[in-house]
């Protein structure tokens, strides 16, 4: 049996480490990842939630300890093999001793910074925030059409190849390489099934209650098996049949990193054979390598290419699953009448958002309560930067959820300032950005944690 190492300081670092049966054959690199950590043994604890029976973990752990030593202060936890996320989390929470808790899935090698990048950025905040650290394909599939395509469109894992300054998509958190502090711990909801979709309702409760997820380059993860395009296809399928309507019943907001939300019931859905082709065409050329040199040749518009045919494939599957389910309220089209307009100026895209939305108003003085189930815009006024912030912050009281407002003048750096302190400071999140305009989109409001 594997004995809990006794605790001589209370660790600043709580650990989850998830796994189970199937994931058994990766969990050496997991292990080798976590000996080989920077930050001391005694500043962290780990917590492994098995799913599964708890022999070939504790074998594998004890194998693992009879070589390399015992350092690490770690708990077992097991439980059936159908539990959910929020049956594991939840009544783990009152043992955790960490003043920051950091989820990491066991099919991933961390690197040996990634603990310390995540107590640092922790440890650093004034305010709450999750961090999100870069997750890669497996090193064979890094360069592939598959793996860099990926990259671009967020679709399955997080990249950040460069240190960046900016918050992320409410999409990009899931139950891997994700850090938040343990006072701002808001409960896994019980209701999804699958850790993707479990994932994205975390991360936009989070948002709504003032936590931001900020991207750490340096906290780097890899996968430790390689993610053939049909496996991923069918994890998709899987995961939208069982949680996607669900989730936009909860959250009918669209999806950014897939400009998704409710199809209208007359809505032409994409013909499963074109998606079939469409799919065995991808997985055809998945392992293609591609190393484009500058931007623009020839390899990067094939990249381009194949990237938007696999976010065409992800979407169409996803429509089908929703369809298929008929759920009672649609709400929402796709795609929306903005996207893909190229800098419209500011008259005719709000003719084109007001024909959408019924309920639109013309500026934030008429503004009143939409009615349910139908989707309302809202123009910010004219005016110096107090009056206008002042102007929302009366209107937050009046709208619901889903709520879109149309902001113009983001040339001007008193408009930058202020679409940046909404999106900061309170749930709105931009869907639509424009050279003079940016569409912002109210994903209503819990109390902060």
């Amino acid at each position: 049996m594997i004995k809990d190492m006794p605790s001589q300081s209370v660790p600043l670092l709580s650990v989850a480490a998830f796994s189970d049966a199937s994931s058994l054959d990766a969990l050496p690199f997991f292990l080798l990842g976590l000996r080989q950590q920077d930050l001391a043994p005694e500043a962290w604890e780990l917590h492994w939630c098995h799913r599964g029976p708890a022999e070939g973990l504790q074998d594998l752990l004890q194998r693992f300890e009879s070589q390399t030593g015992a350092c690490l202060q770690q708990q077992l936890h097991c439980f059936p093999a159908e539990t959910s996320m929020a049956e594991m989390l939840n009544p783990l929470y009152d043992q955790l001793q960490g003043q920051a808790l950091l989820l990491l899935d066991s099919t991933f090698q961390p690197h040996n910074s990634l603990l310390k990048q995540h107590l640092d950025f922790q440890s650093a905040q004034a305010y709450s925030a999750l961090g999100v650290g870069s997750s890669q394909f497996h090193p064979e599939q890094a360069l592939t059409l598959l793996g860099l395509a990926v990259q671009q469109n967020q679709l399955l894992f997080n990249f950040y190849p460069i240190e960046q300054d900016y918050q992320l998509s409410y999409t990009a958190t899931r139950f891997h390489n994700l850090s938040l502090p343990r006072k701002a711990w808001l409960p896994i909801e019980p209701g999804f099934q699958s850790l993707r979709f479990g994932g994205w309702d975390l991360g936009l409760r989070c948002w709504r209650a003032g936590l931001r997820p900020w991207p750490l380059p340096l906290a780097r993860s890899c996968a430790s098996t390689l993610y053939p395009l049909d496996s991923l296809v069918l994890n998709w399928q899987n995961d939208c049949q069982q949680d996607l309507a669900s989730f936009l019943n909860k959250h009918p907001f669209p999806m950014p990193s897939l400009k998704l939300a409710w199809p209208q019931p007359d809505l032409q859905l994409p013909d499963l054979q074109t998606l079939k082709g469409l799919k065995n065409t991808l997985a055809q050329q998945q392992h293609r390598y591609c190393v484009p040199i500058e931007p623009g040749d020839k390899q990067d518009q094939f990249l381009q290419q194949w990237s938007q045919q696999l976010a065409v494939l992800w979407r169409g599957l996803a429509l089908h699953s929703l369809h298929n389910q008929k759920p009672a309220r649609l709400r929402w089209g796709f795609p929306f009448p903005w996207q893909g307009l190229q800098n419209p100026d500011p008259g005719s895209l709000w003719q084109v958002i007001a024909a959408h939305c019924p309920e639109a108003q013309s500026d934030l003085n008429k503004s009143s309560e939409p009615p349910p189930h139908q989707l309302a815009a809202i123009q910010c006024p004219e005016g110096p930067f107090d009056l206008r912030l002042r102007q929302f912050l009366a209107l937050t009281d009046h709208l619901q959820p889903g709520c879109l407002m149309l902001m113009h003048g983001q040339q001007q750096p008193q408009m930058q300032r202020l679409a940046a302190l909404i999106q900061q400071a309170y749930p709105w999140f931009a869907l639509e950005q424009w050279h003079e305009s940016i569409l912002l989109c109210y994903l209503g409001s819990d109390a902060v944690a």
